[in-house]
């Protein structure tokens, strides 16, 4: 059963939310409460919103600014981004026909996972880390009107399901972006959406590609994180294609990965009662105080410092005191408990330091060593709303041309290393705050 086809997404010079049509507007945003809560499919769209304090960011779904929300959906299809197919109604379509590579390249990097609801709308669940729709890339002004071809859904859920939305094979966004909106198993007064299925979008060949396409081929650290937030992986549902469901529940997205759109404690929260569970069964009997999580032994890491040089910041540490640990040779219980016991964590901007989302920060201090071009703030923000001491070492670096900013090696100068030698120095001493650029 279709909703619709040949959706079409205005573009503009710049666009945000506010220019699709939308249908988490205010009037759905009302100051319902958990007791609402109804596990039938209802005749019209509703959120609750849940007080909190320390959410921070800004959400034109949330009237408040301040609180994260649960919005039920009676009737939406999922897209995932593979079917979808963009077509261009602007200057280069008039030209004829749809547009060619360059044109393309220059407007829209890729479709992205829709949600689409009964009445046209784009939900929130639609939104990219960054809050534009995923299938849009700053187009130019007068690009004209994009057109998404939506076929009919081929598959049907009738039963209430919450939507988690990534569920990622890669290990950094297994921890930063599946996890972003399971907070709500530890919600008390949401506590009817326990029991219900979930579902969600598979990235990193997850539900696709052969080998990953049951949960019993996906990574063990995936099926370990699931398991511990409370979601049994067998029953993830993975949407592969156009799916209708009668009635969805999505909670908001509360991750650092999503930075100044929106973070709570909640993430936090989530993270480190899934990280009391994995630790207990750790094997480990003894690990070091202070600890560098090493990259150089990974066989195909992203953004490797070239020429070896992360054994020379290895030795750096070590003359400090500091065990050198390669995190993928050991077990993920053992991984987190060597995070949480360590006063010192120190290592190269990478999925090894989201680890610190399993950590309880208070009291830690952590140092993480950075090219410009990828300084993120998803550790920073992590370890400071946990209680924890940040400080940082960024070298002002350019990506490489045609690459990706996640991809690009870099390596250091020896100025770098010497004001690296400085900066270790005082901070094992003492001295906090970041080292960026030279002196």
């Amino acid at each position: 059963m279709g909703l619709m086809r040949d959706y079409v997404l205005e573009l503009g010079a710049r666009v945000l939310w506010p220019r699709t049509r939308t249908v988490l507007t205010e009037k759905y945003l009302s100051d319902l409460d958990a007791g609402d809560l109804s596990l039938q499919p209802g005749a019209s769209d509703r959120a609750i919103l849940l007080d909190d304090g320390t959410f921070t960011g800004k959400d034109p779904f949330c009237r408040t600014e301040r609180s994260p929300y649960v919005v039920q959906l009676a009737d939406c299809t999922l897209y995932p981004a593979h079917t979808i197919r963009l077509a261009s109604r602007g200057p280069e379509a008039s030209r004829g026909g749809s547009p060619g590579r360059k044109a393309a390249d220059r407007f829209v990097r890729k479709p992205g996972n829709l949600i689409v609801t009964r009445d046209g709308g784009i939900t929130c669940g639609s939104l990219s880390r960054d809050g534009t729709l995923p299938p849009i890339v700053r187009p130019a002004p007068g690009a004209g009107a994009w057109e998404a071809d939506l076929p009919k859904a081929v598959d049907q859920i009738d039963e209430p399901v919450v939507f988690i939305d990534l569920i990622c094979g890669q290990f950094g966004h297994a921890l930063v972006d599946t996890p972003s909106r399971l907070w709500y198993r530890l919600e008390p007064s949401l506590e009817l959406l326990r029991g219900l299925p979930v579902v969600g979008f598979g990235t990193h060949g997850i539900g696709l590609h052969l080998g990953r396409r049951k949960p019993s081929g996906w990574p063990s650290y995936l099926r370990l994180v699931l398991a511990a937030l409370g979601v049994e992986p067998e029953k993830v549902r993975v949407v592969t294609a156009p799916t209708r469901c009668r009635s969805v529940f999505i909670p908001k997205r509360l991750s650092p990965y999503w930075g100044k759109y929106g973070y709570s404690h909640r993430y936090l929260d989530a993270m480190q009662a899934a990280g009391d569970a994995l630790a207990r069964s750790s094997e480990a009997r003894t690990t070091p105080r202070r600890v560098y999580l090493s990259r150089s032994k990974l066989d195909r890491a992203s953004r490797r410092l070239m020429d070896g040089q992360e054994l020379q910041i290895e030795e750096i540490f070590r003359q400090h005191g500091f065990e050198i640990v390669h995190p993928q040779m050991l077990s993920l219980p053992e991984q987190i408990r060597t995070v949480r016991d360590a006063d010192h964590v120190a290592g190269c901007v990478g999925s090894q330091m989201h680890l610190l989302a399993f950590a309880r920060c208070e009291g830690k201090r952590v140092l993480r060593i950075a090219p410009s071009f990828f300084d993120t703030p998803i550790d920073r923000i992590m370890v400071e709303s946990g209680g924890g001491e940040y400080s940082e070492f960024v070298v002002e670096r350019d990506a490489k041309a045609g690459t990706k900013p996640s991809e690009t090696p870099w390596r250091l100068t020896e100025e770098d290393l010497t004001r690296l030698r400085r900066q270790v120095g005082g901070w094992v001493d003492g001295a906090t705050g970041p080292a960026m650029g030279p002196d």
